[in-house]
């Protein structure tokens, strides 16, 4: 079997090149294979090469069979089409270890993956574009951004456009991160930057964080305090994994503080529930404490020499193709962040 240092494809002009072979696509996406300038007819089928991807994935046409509902004997017939019209075979058979991937099949494998990946993404493109007001846009956010910003983000702009099939998958970085690189959602709102080859991040927010304590807590009354005075005082976290409590840990490492960890709560509501019942401390976004200090349940109050300001990130993965929609909303987004920092600061 072929090394895995075997050279990739090269595709330009339409032209899949593995070795000394090519692929050549037209618009319906069916591939005629060239082999020392003798061309074949026949072209291979999508589906041909969908099954064929899937028996070397799955490692067995048994496997092929269950992923794809499709019959062992329907399976083989593929495979056999595929192996005539190249006049090469795809795999040796051995009874010991099943299917082998020759050295040509690999070669074959490495040149249609990229083209299958190109035949989805086109076919998704296109279908978005037939009946994109019909589909759901599905937005990735950390919980601060989830439960906070984005219902005043999205109410704006509802009163601008028509548009208005949203879903908001709301969980922490780490959870929103592979949702984006799995593509289950467009894009992702995050609270801390994420370095990936495959993400493209930008800022669109600074958030101010703010420490906390209940209104009948002993610190209530001060408006600054020290890390001196903090530390034998119960903090309440976040879970690990989230933006937020890695930002805080970060932060109070620069001094080496190691806060008093009492709590931790998955929900940001929950968090502000136990401060406000004096179970502990905590430190928070602006945009989640707003309401309880109006309702002076909660006092947010300095820590001396310390900056909890962080910024927020739209993160998107490369190559991905976004419809008119998704582009609008992050547009939108960027123009609102401006506007409600501007008011925050005049």
């Amino acid at each position: 079997m072929a090394s895995a240092a075997a050279r990739g494809p090269d595709i330009e002009r339409g032209i899949c090149r593995s070795g000394d072979s090519e692929f050549e696509t037209d618009l319906v996406y069916q591939f005629k294979f060239k082999k020392e300038g003798a061309a074949l007819n026949e072209s291979l089928t999508i589906d041909e090469i969908k099954v064929f991807l899937e028996v070397v994935n799955a490692g067995s046409i048994t496997g092929a069979s269950k992923n794809l509902f499709i019959s062992q004997p329907s399976i083989s017939q593929h495979i056999k089409n595929i192996e005539e019209k190249l006049n090469f075979k795809l795999f040796d058979r051995s009874k010991s270890e099943g299917l082998i991937l020759t050295e040509k099949g690999f070669k074959v494998y490495q040149a249609l993956i990229p083209l299958i990946n190109t035949f989805d993404e086109t076919m998704e493109a296109l279908f978005i574009m037939g009946d994109s007001n019909e589909l759901q846009l599905k937005i990735g956010a950390s919980k601060i951004i989830g439960e906070y910003m984005m219902p005043e983000v999205i109410s704006d702009f509802f009163k601008e456009k028509a548009y208005s099939n949203f879903c908001v998958e709301i969980q922490n970085t780490s959870e929103t991160i592979e949702k984006i690189l799995d593509e289950r959602v467009a894009f992702g709102l995050i609270e801390t930057p994420f370095c990936h080859s495959s993400l493209s991040t930008e800022t669109f927010y600074a958030d101010e964080m703010k420490f906390i304590c209940s209104s009948k807590n002993e610190l209530a009354s001060k408006k600054e305090i020290s890390l001196e005075e903090l530390k034998d005082v119960p903090f309440i976290f976040r879970e690990i994994g989230s933006g937020t409590r890695k930002m805080i840990e970060e932060e109070f490492a620069k001094y080496d503080f190691t806060p008093k960890i009492h709590l931790s709560f998955s929900s940001n509501e929950a968090i502000k529930r136990a401060v406000a019942n004096d179970l502990g401390v905590s430190i928070l976004s602006e945009f989640a404490t707003r309401n309880e200090e109006k309702a002076k349940t909660i006092v947010s109050l300095k820590i001396k020499n310390l900056n909890f300001k962080r910024e927020f990130y739209i993160s998107r993965k490369k190559g991905k193709f976004f419809s008119e929609q998704e582009n609008e909303i992050i547009e939108f987004l960027k123009e609102w962040a401006k506007s409600h920092l501007n008011d925050l600061n005049g």
